[in-house]
């Protein structure tokens, strides 16, 4: 008997188990499933079955079951029908979503018998119209009705002359929101990868004024255009050209290979070492331009396997150039071969995935994109090794000495290569946990290592103004307060490192600037970047104005404390740190000690400035850009900021009720102007909860502040919490109005950085 009843166990859980597949579920505890598990597949080699012959029981015993993570069947002639039974069992009215990740696929027909019969709910697919999507998006997004049955049956028919490479999910809206920033963040890391080595190849360009460089940089143009082209990025911008994407894939696919083959030339000097192949690699590149011509204007007058064909064979022959350059020593050529095996095995691995000989959807997907990274970075070391002799050509390009152009090139290359491996780790970090939400921290880490690139090309323009005894003419005089509000603003767009840093100005209200006042903002953004903590420790600046007896001359201080023990006083050589830091000072007429002070070091700097005093109104009084809304009981702070705030012109809002500020905030359509709430620990309001009502109710663009005097209550853990930033009630004479300002800016930023927007759902009659 026990025999028995362990023989029903186990054939009820195989039983499950078995069953669990066949039906793609949607309910509270699964949010997205991948339908290749459940879906059976159908080839119709005539492409004359309807859906009333499929969706018959003589063809339903046809179906093959996909039994894979995705839909890879390589090129086939036909159709392809899909099957899959669905069931959606959410008590949340969520809706659901059909994905199919296949930006590729030129026909796709969606069918629910059971509901419409035999009518066609969308028709999607590259080759037809983009304002027939129901949702705007790189992937064909398909929302499921709200009144369908516990459990209905999903066709769809496929047909494309391209590979057929298909995931396919069942998804709610917030998992495919979620996924969808992912894929961005991702596409965003590889074209911050591309941009840097870009704009270094430009930079090298200026430097050595070898056309290599150039030629180099439009093909990285190239395979940023084949990466958004392959992942359906661009169609959105050209919604009435049918066909354009696969035309633009086309084009740079096959310019890659043109720009690769003249960069060949020009990286082994084949016209002085080769002089045979120089013209072989001649005919070579003119005949992948006249097949990216060919392709381009009609991609599909020939087979899209011949393009795979003509790119294998130019990658060979490449490959069998490296190997013949290695070998007859010429210069560079080991960076060049390394670069050539890893892009023909690397291409080689991706067809196999393209056509279905080997499953691996994110191979295909990502594969060949990271694989001309990979390449696209061997060649740069080789470029940078090869970027002396040229510069040795071009000595009259610079006044330095030898050894301080080393120095500086030196120093430059290294900052490079940080930025490098800033997004070279969240790329890993991305890859490795694809599908996790904490990857979200990583967004905007290819944008920020870019304006650290662009920073650091402004330092060289102002070593290059001070060496020529050039100063930056102003042509209007600028507030010494909007002076730092403006460094500070830049730090916090170039901050790699979640750093802390306390600004404190001291007699600086009113002050204008009428002289190099773009040097002394650029040198205050320098040196919080160059002091500043990789660690929670903090890093004060005090920023103070003291007058001299002498009518009309003042001097700027600058004290930063305390300084890490990185930091020392230059001496010889040349970098962009503290050397650059004395070069901007030395050229100010200024004055730089560093000094120790119980067990930290001080660096102070005196600067003589040119100004007046002029008393005007603050930019919060100039500028009716917010709404103020004070929330809390009536207390000394409370009214000491109504104080400060009742003389500027914006409108201010009082609440004292947590359920009136709801019901004010829940109308966000009403406020045309972006709000900044300012909450006041009192009265027996607990700040997290508080700011856990508050937050979904606040637009993109509103800020929020905690003012408090608990001294518990620290600023990161504010930010933990939900706010934008903390305030003692003490500050808000000296740093209302500041902080004010700063959270204006930065809700601007926010509005401005939005992703695009999603159609709404279209209701089905």
């Amino acid at each position: 008997m026990f025999s028995r009843l362990i023989l029903l166990f186990l054939l009820l859980a195989t039983n499950d188990s078995w069953a669990a597949h066949d039906i793609a579920l949607i309910d509270d505890t699964h949010s997205v499933f991948n339908v290749a598990k459940s879906a059976h597949y159908l080839v119709d080699s005539s492409g004359q079955l309807s859906i009333n012959t499929v969706s018959s029981e003589a063809y339903s015993k046809h179906f093959l079951p996909v039994n894979g993570y995705s839909l890879q069947l390589g090129l086939i002639k036909g159709n392809i029908w899909l099957r899959t039974e669905v069931a959606i069992r959410t008590s949340k009215n969520q809706p659901v979503l059909l994905e199919l990740n296949a930006p590729r696929l030129e026909y796709v027909d969606i069918y629910i018998p059971s509901l419409y019969e035999n009518q066609v709910q969308a028709r999607l697919g590259e080759d037809r119209p983009y304002s027939n999507r129901p949702i705007e998006h790189p992937n064909y997004l398909f929302p499921l009705p709200s009144n369908a049955p516990p459990v209905f049956t999903i066709y769809l028919r496929l047909s494309s002359n391209l590979p057929i490479n298909m995931q396919i999910y069942l998804k709610t809206l917030s998992k495919v929101s979620l996924s969808s920033q992912e894929n961005f963040t991702f596409t965003g890391l590889l074209m911050g990868i591309l941009l840097i080595v870009f704009l270094s190849n430009l930079f090298f360009y200026i430097k050595s004024t070898h056309p290599m460089y150039i030629v180099y940089s439009v093909m990285l143009l190239a395979i940023a255009l084949f990466h958004l082209a392959f992942h359906g990025q661009l169609y959105q911008f050209f919604p009435n050209q049918v066909g354009l994407q696969e035309r633009i894939y086309n084009f740079a696919a096959l310019s890659c290979m043109v720009g690769m083959t003249f960069f060949s030339r020009l990286y082994l000097d084949t016209k002085s070492y080769l002089p045979t192949l120089d013209k072989a690699l001649v005919v070579l590149g003119t005949t992948n331009a006249f097949f990216a011509i060919l392709f381009t204007a009609s991609p599909h007058f020939i087979n899209i396997i011949y393009l795979s064909f003509i790119t294998f064979i130019t990658l060979l022959l490449l490959t069998a150039l490296a190997v013949y350059a290695y070998f007859k020593s010429i210069p560079f050529s080991g960076h060049y071969l390394t670069a050539r095996i890893t892009l023909l095995i690397g291409y080689f691995i991706w067809a196999m995935s393209a056509y279905g000989m080997m499953s691996s959807p994110i191979i295909y997907e990502w594969g060949l994109t990271v694989i001309f990274i990979i390449e696209a970075m061997i060649h740069f070391s080789g470029m940078i090794a090869q970027l002396n002799p040229f510069l040795k050509k071009q000595s009259r390009l610079t006044r330095y000495s030898q050894a301080k152009t080393l120095d500086l090139i030196s120093d430059l290359s290294s900052r490079l290569r940080r930025q490098i491996n800033v997004i070279d780790g969240s790329l890993l970090e991305i890859e490795k946990n694809l599908k996790s939400e904490k990857n979200r921290q990583l967004i905007h880490n290819g944008l920020i290592a870019n304006n650290n690139l662009q920073e650091l090309t402004q330092r060289l323009d102002f070593i290059g103004a001070t060496q020529d005894k050039t100063q930056p003419e102003q042509s209007l005089p600028l507030f010494l307060t909007k002076i730092v509000d403006d460094a500070y603003n830049s730090f916090q767009l170039l901050d790699q490192d979640n750093t802390s840093v306390d600004l404190i100005t001291k007699n600086i209200d009113h002050v204008e600037i009428l002289n190099n006042a773009e040097l002394i903002q650029h040198l205050i953004e320098t040196m919080i970047l160059e002091f500043k903590y990789f660690t929670d420790q903090v890093l004060t600046m005090e920023i103070s104005r003291h007058d001299l007896n002498r009518e009309g001359i003042r001097m700027l201080e600058l004290y930063c404390y305390p300084i890490p023990n990185r930091v020392s006083k230059a001496e010889g050589g040349f970098d962009l740190g503290m050397n650059y830091i004395s070069l901007l000072i030395h050229h100010l007429n200024g004055k730089m000690d560093i000094t120790q002070h119980e067990k930290s070091q001080v660096l102070s700097v005196s600067i003589p400035i040119s100004s007046h005093i002029r008393y005007a109104r603050t930019e919060l009084e100039q500028e009716h850009n917010c709404d103020l809304i004070l929330f809390g009981q009536q207390d000394k702070d409370l009214q000491k900021a109504l104080n400060i705030l009742q003389s500027k012109h914006n409108n201010i809002e009082h609440f004292d009720q947590l359920d009136e500020l709801l019901i004010f905030l829940d109308k966000p359509d009403n406020r045309y102007l972006a709000s900044i709430i300012l909450v006041f620990d009192n009265g027996g309001h607990i700040p997290h909860i508080t700011i856990q009502k508050v937050r979904p109710l606040m637009k993109v663009e509103d800020q929020c502040l905690l003012i408090t005097n608990n001294v518990k209550m620290s600023r990161d853990y504010a930010k933990t919490i939900g706010f934008d930033e903390l305030m003692t009630g003490s500050e808000l004479d000296s740093q209302l109005q500041v902080q004010l300002l700063r959270l204006i800016r930065r809700g601007e930023r926010h509005k401005n950085t939005l992703l695009p927007s999603i159609k709404p759902l279209r209701k089905e009659p």
